[in-house]
C-alpha cells in the first residue's frame, strides 16, 4: 500500500489503479467553521432542509483540494481527458460547487434525490446498488448519499463515472469534506478507480462509494461483461446526457435495462435544455433587493405573478428574449428561490453587512453562469426521454412515468397517447418529437427532469 501526503489531502493506493483520498484535518476544520458561520444566515433565509450546505469560502477550499487531487491523478495516467465549456471563462467545476446555495439550481436535483430515497425506503431491506454517470462535481451524488444517511438506509454501494479527471477530483473532494465529518460508524468507504475495470473486492464492500474515471460507454459495457449478474436499483444521470450523442445514451440505457434490480430500476435524469441562457439584468436584481429593503414581502408579491409550474413544483415566471435560431435569454426570474435570495441580500444590507451581501451576490452570479453550457448541448432532455422509453419498449418492460421533461397540461395541451401527438382544445397538433421546441418557446425551463420506475421482469 502506497501513501503520499499531499498539501491538502492524503492519497493512498491500496490496489493497482485504485486510490483513496482523505482531506487533511486542518482543511476540514476551516470548512466546518466557515459553514457554521454561513448557516447562521442560510438556514433561516433560504432553507434548513437541503441535503447539505456549503459556504463560498468552503467551495474555494474544496476547489484547492480537488485541483491537488487532479494533479496527483494525472501523474498516475497518460489519459488526461477533461471537459471545457465553450464561451465560458473560469473553472466550470468551481461554479458547480456554488449551485447548492441557489434554490433555482439545486432544487431540481433535490427533487430527483428525494424521489430516489422515497423509492429505496419502500423496497426490501438488502444490499442496494446505485449506478451514476457524469459525476460533474458530485453535487447529485453527495446530495443522494446525504439523504440516504438521513433516512438511515444501510448497505448501499454507489458507483459514479466521469471521463474527466478534473470532474472526479472535484466530486471526491466535495464528497469527502462531508463524509469525513460523519460519525465514524456512518462514514462511507471511498475509492477512486482509474479505468473501466472495477475490482470485485470493492463491489463486495458495503457502504461504499466508487468514483470511476472512465468513458461512460466503455465503463458500462465492461461492467456488464465482467459482472453479468450485477443488478441496479437506481440509475442516476444528472446533467450529463445533454452533452453526449444519442449513441452513447443508447448504450447506457440498453445495458442498464438488462440489469434491472429485483425491486425494479428507478431512473432519474436531469438535463440542461438547449439554447437557453440565464443572464439576469443587474438593474432588475437591484430593484428587487431595494424593494425588499422597504419591507415588501417578495415571496407574497411573487406568488401573485407565477405563470407556470414544473413537476418539482417550481412555480415561476420568466421574462425572456427569443433571438436568432430560437436562442433564448432569460433576464428576469420570478420564483420562490429568487424571492428568498433577494430578501436575504436586502436583510444583510439593512443590517449594514455589505460584505456579506456582496458575497451572496457573487455566489448567485457563479451559479447562474452554469447556463453557458447550453453551447455544448447535443441532445435535449426530451429527446433522451423519448429514447429511454423506446428502449424500455424494446425489452417489453413495464414502467411508470413519474415525471416528464415536458408537461403539456401546464400550457393547456394534452398528450394523445393513441396517435402519439400533442393537442390543445382548439384542435392544434404538435408532433411528439417537436414538443420540446414548441413548449420551450412558451416557457424556457432551464433544467428538465425525467423519472421512470421500470418494473422487474416477472
Amino acid at each position: 500500500m502506497k501513501t503520499k501526503n499531499l498539501q491538502n489531502a492524503v492519497a493512498t493506493s491500496p490496489l493497482n489503479g485504485v486510490y483513496q483520498f482523505d482531506v487533511n484535518q486542518d482543511r476540514l476544520a476551516s470548512i466546518q467553521s466557515y459553514d457554521n458561520e454561513w448557516n447562521r444566515e442560510f438556514l433561516s433565509h433560504v432553507s434548513a432542509t437541503y441535503p447539505y450546505t456549503m459556504s463560498p469560502e468552503s467551495s474555494k477550499i474544496v476547489s484547492e483540494v480537488a485541483q491537488e487531487i487532479s494533479r496527483y491523478l494525472k501523474t498516475q495516467t497518460d489519459n488526461h481527458q477533461t471537459w471545457s465549456v465553450y464561451a465560458d471563462s473560469g473553472n466550470y467545476y468551481d461554479k458547480l460547487l456554488n449551485r447548492v446555495s441557489i434554490p433555482d439550481t439545486i432544487e431540481p436535483i433535490i427533487f430527483n434525490i428525494d424521489s430516489i430515497v422515497d423509492h429505496l425506503t419502500r423496497i426490501s431491506k438488502r444490499s442496494l446498488l446505485i449506478r451514476s454517470f457524469f459525476a460533474g462535481a458530485g453535487i447529485a451524488e453527495k446530495s443522494l448519499m446525504a439523504r440516504i444517511n438521513q433516512a438511515h438506509i444501510d448497505n448501499v454501494t454507489l458507483i459514479t463515472t466521469d471521463v474527466s479527471i478534473d470532474a472526479i477530483s472535484y466530486a471526491i473532494a466535495n464528497f469527502q469534506v462531508w463524509n469525513q465529518q460523519l460519525p465514524e460508524l456512518e462514514k462511507y468507504t471511498v475509492f477512486c478507480v482509474l479505468g473501466c475495470n472495477i475490482p470485485s473486492a470493492l463491489l463486495e464492500t458495503s457502504n461504499t462509494v466508487i468514483f470511476q474515471i472512465a468513458d461512460a460507454v466503455s465503463a458500462v459495457i465492461e461492467e456488464g461483461s465482467s459482472y453479468p449478474n450485477i443488478k441496479y436499483d437506481v440509475l442516476l444521470l444528472d446533467n450529463g446526457l445533454p452533452y453526449v450523442p444519442t449513441e452513447a445514451a443508447e448504450v447506457i440505457f440498453d445495458t442498464a435495462l438488462q440489469h434491472v434490480g429485483k425491486d425494479g430500476l428507478f431512473i432519474a435524469i436531469l438535463g440542461l435544455d438547449e439554447k437557453v441562457y440565464v443572464d439576469i439584468n443587474p438593474l432588475y436584481q437591484f430593484s428587487q433587493i431595494l424593494i425588499s429593503l422597504f419591507g415588501v414581502d417578495l415571496k407574497d408579491l411573487y406568488s401573485k405573478k407565477y405563470k407556470y409550474s414544473t413537476p418539482y413544483n417550481y412555480h415561476h415566471r420568466y421574462d425572456f428574449r427569443i433571438l436568432d435560431d430560437d436562442q433564448i435569454v432569460i433576464d428576469k426570474v420570478i420564483s420562490v428561490g429568487a424571492a428568498k435570495i433577494y430578501s436575504w441580500i436586502g436583510s444583510l444590507m439593512k443590517r449594514g453587512q455589505l460584505g456579506d451581501a456582496v458575497k451572496v451576490i457573487k455566489t448567485i452570479k457563479q451559479a447562474t453562469r452554469l447556463s453557458t453550457a447550453k453551447d455544448n448541448v447535443l441532445t435535449t432532455p426530451w429527446k433522451s426521454h423519448l429514447q429511454l422509453e423506446s428502449i424500455i419498449h424494446k425489452y417489453n418492460l413495464q414502467y411508470q412515468i413519474i415525471a416528464s421533461p415536458i408537461t403539456p397540461e401546464t400550457y393547456g395541451w394534452y398528450y394523445d397517447n393513441q396517435h402519439r401527438i400533442f393537442k390543445n382544445s382548439s384542435g392544434q397538433i404538435i408532433e411528439r418529437t417537436q414538443g420540446d421546441r414548441h413548449f420551450r418557446l412558451i416557457d424556457p425551463v432551464v433544467l428538465r427532469i425525467t423519472q421512470i420506475l421500470v418494473s422487474p421482469e416477472p
